[in-house]
């Protein structure tokens, strides 16, 4: 049974998650903030060990608003 000319080819490898993940890179406070509030996770672009704290506190803020544009199913 193999392939013949002109037949659609149909991968057999399935994908372990449906959706890819929401990942935006984002600097700045606000930005920081919005990608914890409505993302799957933050992508970080120019991260720093001394400014951790910063972005603990954007990151915190964000996750403390509520979800905008997501539905109960997405945020689970």
């Amino acid at each position: 049974m193999g392939h013949r000319p002109g037949q659609a080819l149909r991968s057999i490898l399935h994908p372990y998650r449906t959706e890819d993940p929401d990942l935006p890179g984002a600097e700045g406070p606000k930005n920081v903030a919005l990608a914890a509030e409505i993302a799957d996770g933050w992508n970080v672009i120019f991260f720093s060990p001394p400014m951790n704290d910063f972005y603990a506190a954007a990151l915190a803020e964000g996750s403390r608003a509520p979800a905008r544009g997501r539905t109960s199913a997405s945020s689970t």
